[in-house]
């Protein structure tokens, strides 16, 4: 691939994405109503002993948007915390659409993979709110369902400092994600090839180049 190639491909990536992120003030309304419904059906579904609910909260700072609310339905007790739709679902799924639409393949392969990769997007979502919720009702906070011992204690604080709150999080998962659904075995034999043989005539030249001064 030319350095013209990746420069031009670089850049489209970043119009995509720049583009994607301004256009926020319009979508986001609706993007975050159907997120906070959706999680809260999902919510309904897997526990009976989930009280959640997610509310717009008013704040400047974009990585506080809404309100998680989680509620003990046996003492009646409830805590609140500040999260961001924006940055747990909106900003990785829309690096992940730049993506793929700046992968120089035919469209019909593009759409293909906007389908499965926004299934698998919106599965890490969904795992992310659920280890979100699972931590918020453990431990010793006064809604705490689950007593788990330390070491899993831990391993779902590491959970939700690694799938919500890291911010490297929000760009290496839709990379893998638009890796596995983009690229096929042939593509990658195609390039590896064009590897081997670019390596290969690099060496010949080398070659080529010390055979002449040697016979100098």
């Amino acid at each position: 691939m030319s350095p013209r190639l990746i420069i031009s491909r670089v850049l489209l990536l970043a119009i995509y994405a720049v583009g994607l992120t301004l256009v926020w003030p319009w979508v986001g309304e609706s993007y975050s109503r159907a997120f906070r419904a959706s999680a809260m059906t999902m919510c309904g579904v897997l526990s009976s002993a989930w009280d959640v609910k997610l509310e717009p909260f008013e704040s400047p700072h974009p990585a506080q948007d809404t309100t998680l609310d989680l509620k003990n339905r046996e003492n009646n007790l409830a805590v609140g915390q500040q999260i961001s739709i924006r940055y747990i679902g909106y900003a990785p799924t829309s690096f992940m659409v730049a993506l793929i639409l700046a992968t120089p393949l035919p469209w019909k392969r593009r759409a293909a993979a906007l389908v499965w990769a926004s299934v698998l997007m919106h599965v890490w979502i969904a795992l992310s709110m659920i280890v979100l919720i699972v931590h918020g009702y453990s431990g010793d906070h006064v809604v705490a369902i689950y007593h788990f011992s330390p070491f899993w204690h831990k391993a779902f604080s590491f959970l939700r400092e690694t799938m919500v709150k890291a911010p490297v999080t929000k760009y290496t998962v839709p990379a893998v994600i638009w890796i596995l659904v983009t690229f096929r075995r042939s593509d990658w034999m195609l390039f590896l090839g064009a590897v081997g043989a670019k390596n290969v005539a690099s060496d010949a030249v080398t070659s080529g180049a010390s055979t002449k001064r040697s016979s100098r």
